[in-house]
């Protein structure tokens, strides 16, 4: 996808569950310490969310989403250098490599610092470039992905053991807690004990993102003014799993 750009106004209805707390956390340590932080954690529980939240609400952060970037290590640096919004010029390599570096110093300067979402994607070779943009160049970086982003099995032992020691922080994200789906609850205005009780049951078995569609979903059965109950989730539940399935996902 590339560099993420900050909308003119920060998007609606994000809710700070214990992932969008622990997310913020890591990128707090990096723009406070200014060492690397890396964030793991499964697919759906709310990390891009988290961190499309957070590159609104600072200027200073560049998200760059990491999807469909396998093109090899100078196709991302150029898709860094353009979210730094560095010049890149020359006609040989080095001498475009050496201006992103310049450049990669000048907003660290500024106190810019680079987040990149989906890293798990990245080979090993791009990744240890990147950290070298903190280690010989002084640009904060945090790496969010999945379980698989910058881990051992994915990487020669010496290149694992370069990207390692250079971590300051690791957070490691498990499954939503039910009161992260309450939350949630409440703020797209769900109403009736019920209706929460069959919300987290959903969310327990699927994931954050998928509990967010149900409601939305839902919405749409309610109207766009009236508070979403059981009946409006199970109508939801049932057109996009069909009524056993509905049944089996939102009940204890």
């Amino acid at each position: 996808m590339g560099v993420v750009r900050k909308p003119f106004a920060p998007p609606a209805g994000i809710v700070e569950t214990s992932v969008y707390r622990r997310v913020a956390e890591a990128v707090n340590y990096t723009l406070t310490v200014r060492y690397p932080s890396v964030i793991r954690g499964p697919a759906g529980i709310g990390k891009t969310t988290a961190l499309t939240s957070l590159n609104c609400k600072d200027q200073n952060i560049v998200l760059i989403n990491a999807t469909g970037m396998l093109k090899g290590v100078w196709q991302t640096m150029q898709e860094i250098a353009n979210g730094l919004e560095i010049t890149v010029y020359g006609r040989a390599r080095p001498e475009q490599y050496s201006c992103i570096m310049r450049g990669a110093e000048r907003c660290a300067a500024e106190g810019k610092y680079l987040i990149i979402d989906e890293a798990h994607r990245l080979n090993t070779d791009t990744v240890r470039e990147i950290f070298d943009l903190w280690e010989n160049h002084g640009l904060p970086i945090v790496l969010c992905g999945n379980n698989e982003v910058a881990k051992k099995t994915r990487m020669h032992a010496a290149a694992f053991d370069q990207i390692s020691t250079r971590i300051g922080k690791e957070v490691r994200l498990t499954a939503s807690e039910p009161h992260d789906f309450m939350m949630l609850g409440v703020e797209r205005n769900v109403e009736g004990k019920d209706a929460y009780d069959a919300v987290i049951q959903f969310g327990m078995k699927t994931s954050m993102r998928e509990v967010a569609q149900l409601l939305d979903a839902a919405r749409v059965a309610a109207g766009e003014r009236g508070s979403i109950r059981l009946e409006h989730i199970r109508t939801a539940a049932d057109y996009s799993f069909g009524p056993k399935r509905s049944k089996q996902i939102l009940t204890a």
